[in-house]
């Protein structure tokens, strides 16, 4: 309540008459109250999907052996990341007539950082128990993978020519170089597309909203 009294009634351009209403007067009383309720509703849906953000995440950290380059079922982490930030963009879209107005022009890059900010939180702390655990499994697994290449090796280098080899050393390097290249995020290119299309539709409503306000003050000039 405090900040939107502290941010809009200074500001002029909120009131038709060019006038600072007296704080009894409905209009302010209205404009404030509806403002404060708007607010706190958005702050109250904030704090809930961080706590259901949170509960993803201690999920993924429960996982049981995750095998590195089998991401399919860690699909769900990354999908609720991407249905949050649908929401969350879709909901940031529908404030994108206050820029097309002019109201909120000045504050328009603080605004973007702020989308920007919420998208990342909204996917990415789903999904980090997840990648949390997949990392420590692919770690694991080449620690294991490296412990053996190293008594392989060994082994090899005390064997003369007459002895017979195997190709065991060279399986475990190809299994050891393809594991360095796993990745240890839980989701494929997919949804980090998917991911900067919703981001896309909060940061577009808001900067295409204040480009058409700017073009038709030029135009009404």
């Amino acid at each position: 309540v405090i900040g939107t009294v502290v941010v809009m009634a200074p500001d002029l351009q909120y009131w038709e008459s060019g006038v600072r209403p007296r704080p009894s007067d409905p209009a302010f009383v209205w404009l404030i109250g509806r403002n404060a309720v708007n607010w706190w509703l958005i702050a109250r849906a904030l704090t809930l999907e961080l706590a259901m953000a949170r509960a993803f995440s201690a999920l993924g950290r429960e996982l049981p052996d995750p095998d590195p380059l089998e991401r399919g079922r860690l699909s769900p982490f990354g999908r609720h990341g991407l249905r949050s930030v649908l929401l969350w963009m879709l909901l940031v879209s529908l404030f994108a007539p206050v820029y097309a107005l002019g109201a909120a022009a000045p504050v328009l890059g603080w605004s973007l950082g702020v989308v920007l900010a919420l998208a990342g939180v909204a996917f990415l702390v789903p999904v980090w128990g997840a990648r949390t655990r997949l990392r420590d499994a692919k770690r694991a697994e080449l620690a294991r993978v490296r412990e053996r290449i190293h008594a392989h090796r060994e082994r090899l280098l005390a064997e003369t020519d007459a002895q017979r080899r195997d190709g065991r050393l060279a399986d475990l390097l190809a299994w050891e170089a393809r594991l360095e290249t796993a990745s240890e995020w839980p989701f494929g290119r997919t949804t980090v597309l998917r991911f900067v299309l919703y981001t896309a539709i909060g940061l577009g409503s808001w900067v295409g909203a204040a480009a058409v306000e700017r073009a038709l003050g030029r135009l009404l000039e």
